[in-house]
């Protein structure tokens, strides 16, 4: 194993391969930062330097750091820095870079580097592996165009089609014996599909499985032979003076029913198993003998018993083998099934973007893809190795080796390995250490005090303190200077770091045996430990008293945080869940989506009722059943909802939303007053929070997708899609609180103070587990392999690797959770009797190898976790405190409950109420819309495009489609690929005609849209906007003014009835684009004007353009491009560089027909443009 040095930013060799073991709190980003200031320095551009990490936050958090360590350098380079350089490295620069051409280099580079920050190549391992296929698509023979999807559905489909083709025909009752249905197969294959792919145990072997099956056919015959042949002897050893005892699996009914079934059974022809009870009841090695009767045992261990005995040790081993056999058949089905599926369509999931770029690397004889990427990239840093996989690790590995030249560092912390259920694999950690050319170490701690550091050091000193050989812990020291950080002092005197409280007992001496209520007593007791803190105004930190914001509560699970949460309230202590997760997966979102529903269908009884059990609303079944049934109240219900939905159609989505909070609130006893309806919800300000936020998405998002169909179809994908890093939970105030999170979400993060209430719980492995075991053992050459079992047995040598590795990620756990305090840690711990036992957690691991009678791997026991209590007792820094007085039910301080009473503040200054943001939409939103004439509801002759669906979600749909393709390509390959999404979204038929509206699509492109027969996919790339929203200030827009402008274009087209407004004027313009020097606009229309091609004619057009008064839509278009381009171009010309405006009436477009059907074409005049701009859009600035 390699040497381990403490890490020198200049003497880190390059050409080499590095591994950085960073313990918590000593600065990992910071040492990244500093090796790609030192890189650029030597020359490396930074869009050619890979830095590698775990999420998109970290690539936002390291591209901030590198360029904040890039200006610290430049400004100390040209003697402008304000203060001394962070450290040693940055403080090297001027010595390293002396004043003449070496220090003109440096500068220049620095420079160079921050200029090109934005093409700095950070990236997830996802996003450089998609880059990497991009890039260098030709070299890594893949395709260039590839859509990235999520496979989870399809790899669900493909595992219900082998279902159904397995569980009918052939063999169907034993595999539906084995498999109940899809999703107990689908949970047992897809760790089989993963990238990080385990082998199955046993491997799945035809042979040995063809051997157990002979071998259990051939006893079960042998023993239905037997049965027919010494069935009267049996049943008088059974029956008659039966020399065992009558108990259990032995009572003379139990046998009874045992003997016929196996009379049933083993008549059959072929004879079939019996039940696994009476088996059990008939095995020889089952009977216990009475006393002075053990001489006739040997008339029990004859055949049939033996052969029951010899049956029951097969069975086991051959379903395993079928099990085994089965999964690794579903997984190449699935496999191969979702290969084939993406490969027709082009598609790309995330995880594949790993195996592609993998694959393309180790194709056998390649080296040209190798090559190119590492000169692409040569030299790469890989932040969180630690939470990494073997298939990463082998992509840098094969690329690293590709020249001499290459450098590959990577860093991270084993200690901190957290992250298995993410795929996250520390095995890969170890087996890197031992390949890596060198091993540096980074323990200087620059973020807790010397006795927090001292205590963790303490605490974690012994060798096997982290289960695995590999893995442990270097000593931390503080910084030699001074200690930046601060212990928590009480009279000025300093208190221990670390405090270990123990567990309460039930009753005097015997330890708790219910772990409901040790959580509930161990809440309590934190609760009112952290309410003494804070009333005690001679505690401090840092000078000052202790707030709240100073202190975090770890937590394993959300239900604990949420609890918690509820018992600090109760004593006074405000406190807020942070990291939660993402908003989209919240009740309060799944609530809303009902409520919107009825909103945009309020005719729709069923939804109006869902609406109604929303839990935040919060009805008591009472309230719920009185609003149902009685008239009067359900009527008030269904106008609340009638209005709200009038409000978001005449002011916008939260003017909607504002309106049916108050109708929710008058639901309720209270009536108008909220506070009512907030006080009958479990955590008012939270659901309030949540509300307030979904609002402001919904609203942002109801800008571009135009009606309420469309916005319910957003957030529904939302919902399906949602991650944790994207739109998370907010606050619930910006008040100073204390903080809860789990301790996965609290990695990378630090507090003042830090209680840690439930590591004493812990989840052990228990048989039977329905998902598998997984664990690692080492070869022969060191390396280590993956290995799944899908039934493990209790005992086996899988299930004792797997428990280990289990208290092994405890105990990880449990050091960042430790390692979060920078000045105090606060834990609750105890020996306890209950299921989840204490004694299997990481804790008692780390706490008994203390005790110096207990071997390295000795599991831990009550009895040497009392003694190592005791030595840690009297180390200095550590303190073991007997259970906190303050019980369940003592001392709370009475707070007020509920949501405080709401007044209203009084508005004092006058509101210009006739400001607002309007568009062509609400300009026109009283004129009637003409129907069908009857004569054009005739069905059509098999023609697409007058068939299909009518309406907003088809018009949204189309805009979508038109958006997303390349009218220069063949459409039906890239419709293959869109429908899927778009049809969902937008409510449409997945079975729609796929051939029918591609060739309605090619119609549309292949129209000529003037005389000299310019077409859509004529349209030059780059010479294009697709959906270009605006926004443009307007005063005095007057309707009556509008009117009076437009008449000679609109002459038949009804008067605008709009109230006059001051503000801004916002619309999205589907298509711009440039032919031979002017700017074009387009519009797409799926208005269904009837079902012949005269329905689409110039006049036809022209009526259907006045009448729903598509010429003010037009005119904004055209006021919007002008204002932009004055704006960004003072020279534009409207006379010379405007062409005008296309209403493309999809439907009646077909290229035979040309410009004279499905086609409007208008060009305002520029003294039209110019007089609306000064009359009645007031002359504002765009």
């Amino acid at each position: 194993m390699t040497e381990t040095m403490p890490l020198s930013i200049t003497g880190l060799e390059t050409g080499k391969s590095h591994l950085i073991e960073a313990n918590a709190g000593t600065g990992k980003t910071h040492a990244i930062a500093n090796l790609a200031v030192r890189f650029i320095l030597e020359g490396i551009p930074i869009e050619r330097l890979l830095i590698v990490t775990f999420t998109n936050a970290a690539t936002d958090e390291l591209r901030g750091r590198i360029r904040e360590h890039l200006r610290v350098a430049l400004d100390h380079l040209l003697g402008e820095e304000s203060e001394p350089p962070m450290d040693d490295f940055l403080a090297s620069l001027e010595r390293l870079h002396p004043e003449g051409h070496a220090r003109d280099l440096a500068v220049n580079r620095l420079q160079m580097a921050l200029l090109n920050m934005n093409e700095a190549a950070v990236h997830t391992i996802h996003g450089f592996c998609q880059q990497a296929l991009r890039e260098l698509a030709f070299s890594a023979g893949q395709g260039f165009e590839q859509t990235h999807v999520n496979d989870d559905r399809l790899k669900l489909q493909a595992v219900q089609d082998f279902w159904r083709k397995k569980a009918y025909g052939a063999g169907a009752e034993m595999f539906r014996s084995t498999f109940a249905d899809p999703e107990q197969l689908f949970s047992l294959v897809e760790p089989l599909l993963a990238v990080h792919r385990p082998q199955l145990h046993p491997a799945a072997d035809a042979q040995r499985l063809a051997l157990l099956e002979r071998t259990y056919n051939e006893v079960l015959q042998e023993l239905a032979n037997c049965w027919q042949t010494r069935r009267d002897a049996v049943m008088s050893l059974l029956f008659e003076d039966p020399p065992f005892k009558r108990q259990g699996l032995h009572k003379t009914a139990t046998l009874v029913a045992a003997c016929s079934d196996m009379d049933a059974c083993l008549s059959a022809h072929p004879p079939r198993c019996p039940k696994d009870g009476t088996l059990s009841s008939l095995d020889a090695n089952a009977f216990r003998f009475k006393k002075g009767h053990k001489h006739r045992q040997a008339d029990f261990a004859v055949p049939p018993f033996t052969l029951v005995a010899q049956l029951r040790e097969l069975i086991p081993a051959l379903n395993k083998a079928r099990l085994c056999h089965l999964l690794a058949e579903a997984a190449g089905f699935v496999r191969r099934q979702l290969d084939a599926q993406k490969a027709e369509h082009g598609w790309l999931a995330f995880d594949d973007m790993i195996e592609r770029l993998h694959e393309a690397l180790y194709k056998p004889g390649e080296s040209t893809f190798c090559r190119a990427l590492a000169e692409r990239y040569p030299l790469i840093m890989v932040d969180e190795f630690q939470d990494t996989d073997p298939r990463q690790y082998d992509i840098f590995r094969r690329v690293h080796q590709a020249i001499d030249t290459h450098t590959l560092i990577m860093i991270g912390d084993p200690k901190q390995a957290i992250y298995a259920f993410r795929g996250g694999d520390v095995f890969t950690f170890m087996q890197a250490r031992r390949e890596v050319d060198q091993v540096w170490s980074l323990t200087v701690n620059w973020r807790a005090s010397r006795e927090m550091v001292e205590s963790i050091n303490g605490l974690f000193s012994h060798p096997a303190s982290f289960v695995l050989a590999d893995i442990t812990h270097l000593p931390s020291t503080t910084p030699e200077d001074a200690c930046r950080v601060h212990p928590l002092m009480r009279h000025g005197a300093p208190l221990p770091s670390l405090v270990i409280e123990r567990l309460p007992d039930a009753a005097p001496g015997k330890p708790p045996s219910n772990s409901a209520l040790i959580e509930r007593h161990v809440h309590e007791a934190l609760a009112a430990r952290i309410r003494d803190m804070l009333d005690d105004e001679h505690l401090t930190l840092d000078g000052r008293r202790l707030l709240p914001s100073d202190i975090a509560i770890l937590v394993r699970t959300g239900q604990q945080a949420r609890s918690l949460r509820r018992v600090l309230q109760r004593h006074g202590i405000s406190a807020a869940i942070t990291g939660g997760g993402s908003i989209w997966k919240s009740p309060e979102a799944d609530g809303l989506m009902a409520v919107l529903a009825a909103m945009i269908q309020p005719e729709d009884r069923r939804l109006l009722r869902q609406a109604l059990c929303a839990s935040w609303i919060a009805l008591s079944p009472r309230q719920l059943h009185e609003i149902i049934s009685t008239t009067e109240r359900w009527g008030e219900w269904v106008d609340h909802v009638h209005t709200a939905r009038e409000r978001w159609l005449s002011h916008g989505f939260m003017a909607g939303f504002q309106s049916m909070l108050r109708a929710i609130a008058s639901l309720h006893e209270g009536g108008t007053d909220p506070s009512f309806w907030l006080n009958r919800l479990e955590d008012p300000q939270r659901s309030l929070t949540n509300l307030l936020h979904l609002a402001e998405l919904l609203q942002q998002a109801s800008r571009e997708t135009g009606d309420g169909r469309a916005l319910l179809a957003w957030m529904r994908h939302q919902q399906r899609h949602a991650r944790d890093e994207e739109h998370p939970l907010r606050l619930e105030n910006d008040q100073v609180v204390v903080r809860i999170m789990t301790i996965h979400k609290s990695k990378g993060l630090q507090f003042p103070v830090v209680f840690v209430p439930a590591l004493w719980s812990v989840k052990p492995l228990q048989a039977p587990q329905s998902k598998g075991i997984f664990w690692h053992e080492r070869d022969a050459d060191g390396s280590w392999s993956f290995f799944y079992d899908p039934s493990p047995d209790r005992g086996s040598t899988g299930w004792k690797h797997a428990d280990e590795e289990r208290v092994a990620e405890d105990v990880r756990l449990a050091y960042v959770a430790l390692t979060r305090a920078r000045s105090h840690c606060h834990v609750y711990f105890d020996h306890t009797q209950t299921q989840t036992s204490s004694m299997q957690s990481g804790l008692a691991w780390i706490l008994t190898r203390l005790d110096d009678e207990t071997d390295d791997h000795a599991p831990p026991t009550p009895e040497s976790l009392d003694r190592a209590l005791t030595k840690l007792a009297a180390w200095p820094g550590i303190r073991v405190h007997p259970p906190h007085a303050s019980s369940e039910g003592g001392n709370v301080r009475p707070v007020q409950s509920g949501i405080p009473s709401l007044h209203l503040s009084r508005i004092r200054r006058t509101v210009d109420s006739g400001w607002r943001i309007a568009s062509f939409t609400s300009m026109t939103r009283s004129i009637h819309q003409p129907a069908l004439p009857a004569s054009r509801l005739r069905q059509a002759e098999a023609d697409f495009a007058f068939s299909f669906p009518a309406g907003t979600h088809a018009g949204l749909f189309m805009h979508a489609l038109l958006e997303r393709l390349d009218l220069r390509q063949p459409i039906t390959p890239q419709l293959d690929m869109l429908m899927p999404e778009l049809a969902l979204r937008h409510g449409l038929s997945s079975d729609l005609d796929i051939e029918g509206l591609a060739s309605w699509l090619a119609d549309i492109a292949q129209t000529p849209l003037n005389g000299q027969g310019f077409r859509l996919a004529d349209i030059r790339p780059g010479h294009a906007l697709q959906e270009l929203p605006f926004d443009f200030r307007a005063a005095h827009v007057r309707p009556e003014a509008m009117d009076r402008w437009l008449r000679p274009v609109s002459a038949s087209g009804p008067s605008l009835d709009f109230e006059a407004f001051t503000g801004l004027i916002t619309g999205v313009i589907d298509l711009v684009f440039e032919h031979q020097g002017r700017y074009y606009l387009a519009d797409y229309k799926s208005n269904h004007l009837g079902h012949a091609l005269a329905d689409y004619a110039p006049d036809c057009l022209r009526r259907e353009m006045e009448h729903r008064r598509y010429d003010v839509q037009a005119l904004l278009y055209a006021v919007a491009w002008h204002r932009h381009m004055q704006n960004r171009h003072p020279t534009y010309d409207y006379e010379s560089e405007f062409g005008g405006i296309y209403y493309l009436f999809l439907r009646g477009m077909r290229p035979q027909c040309g410009p004279n059907s499905g086609i409007h074409f208008w060009r305002p005049e520029p003294e039209l443009i110019m007089s609306m701009e000064r009359d009645i859009f007031g002359g504002c600035d765009a």
